[in-house]
């Protein structure tokens, strides 16, 4: 007799935000997650989640780049054909196990939108492809209102749940909240991969031009040498930091930059809130309706704009403005937001 399960999840590699959310929808259903990949090229050891409370299957032992992929379909084939379940919920359209899976299944398909409007074409025949897609999809969860923007400029007229995140980031020890007073802030924190889409050159051409101020570059990548050759002075350089150990980075510094050209989300945004910083985002930046804009938790500057980045920068120097942009970030409710986020995979979908 086969397994029957509430959910299937199929998902690329087990990064530990989505361990923790998979953890807690645990607790009122019965998941099966199915990992393409134990690895990722791209992503350091503390990217993967650790303690499981629920079933999973591994499909490729190594690096997601490197898989054999007619091996992870016929493993995945094999998997789902000894198994029956409520629901099929897919990380996305861009890997072939994804199509497959949702082609081969005949049960209700669901799909965690994390593609926003903001980076994906809309027409033409990539959008074509993704229409293919969405046409076996029965229901969406959609990361913010950017991503179900584009769902609903591909045509997608099902139902579409917001739940406002990607997943449940580790939230670690809060210093205790004191009395918010007005003061300039001089601390600046970047927390991301140093490649292309971040943006980072722009970033430091405008520090390059505000010497009072302090950038802290955390995070590691392809373009690390160049960019620290770039650097002016008062650009600070940490390499890699642990996740874990990333709270007391936060909580020292006054704002955080995320200058991307393309970022279908942005989880350090989330971090960097949680730990009580004003943001400073482009309009490229996946969760800037939810996570900015909204809450008046920062500012979002063009990135098309080789001065509007400048101007976010000195913007945020108004302590009264800063002030504010401080109490939204402190009032922002995380314990309501992880709620609606599990919430949205009882809904019926």
């Amino acid at each position: 007799m086969s397994a029957h399960y509430d959910w299937v999840i199929v998902t690329p590699i087990s990064a530990f935000y989505k361990v923790n959310l998979y953890n807690e929808l645990a607790s009122d259903f019965k998941i099966l997650v199915i990992v393409i990949a134990a690895t990722s090229q791209q992503r350091r050891a503390d990217f993967y989640g650790v303690t499981r409370q629920y079933e999973e299957i591994v499909l490729w032992p190594g690096d997601l780049e490197s898989r054999p992929k007619i091996a992870t379909l016929r493993q995945l084939r094999k998997v789902l054909t000894h198994l029956t379940y409520e629901r099929l919920l897919v990380g996305g359209w861009d890997l072939p196990e994804f199509w497959w899976s949702v082609f081969a299944s005949s049960g209700n398909n669901v799909l965690a939108l994390e593609s926003s409007c903001y980076e994906s074409q809309t027409s033409g025949l990539k959008a074509w492809i993704k229409r293919l897609f969405l046409s076996r999809i029965h229901a969406i969860i959609a990361s913010g209102l950017a991503q179900k923007r584009l769902a609903q400029q591909l045509g997608f007229h099902k139902t579409i749940h917001l739940s406002h995140g990607v997943g449940l980031f580790h939230q670690g020890q809060r210093q205790e909240k004191q009395a918010i007073t007005e003061s300039t802030p001089t601390h600046f924190l970047f927390v991301g991969r140093l490649a292309p889409e971040k943006n980072l050159s722009a970033l430091l051409e405008v520090f390059s031009t505000l010497p009072h101020l302090q950038l802290t570059v955390v995070g590691d990548g392809p373009l690390a040498h160049s960019l620290k050759n770039q650097a002016p002075a008062n650009v600070h350089w940490m390499g890699h930091v642990a996740n874990q150990q990333l709270a007391s980075l936060y909580q020292s510094h006054d704002v955080f930059i995320l200058p991307s050209l393309s970022e279908p989300w942005g989880l350090v945004v989330e971090e960097a809130l949680y730990y009580g910083l004003p943001l400073i985002v482009s309009d490229r930046v996946g969760c800037v309706e939810d996570l900015v804009l909204k809450p008046q938790t920062g500012l979002v500057f063009d990135v098309q704009d080789a001065q509007s980045l400048q101007h976010a920068i000195l913007t945020m120097q108004d302590p009264k403005q800063y002030a504010q942009f401080c109490r939204a970030a402190a009032t922002f409710d995380f314990k309501q937001r992880d709620k609606a986020q599990v919430a949205c995979y009882s809904l019926g979908v």
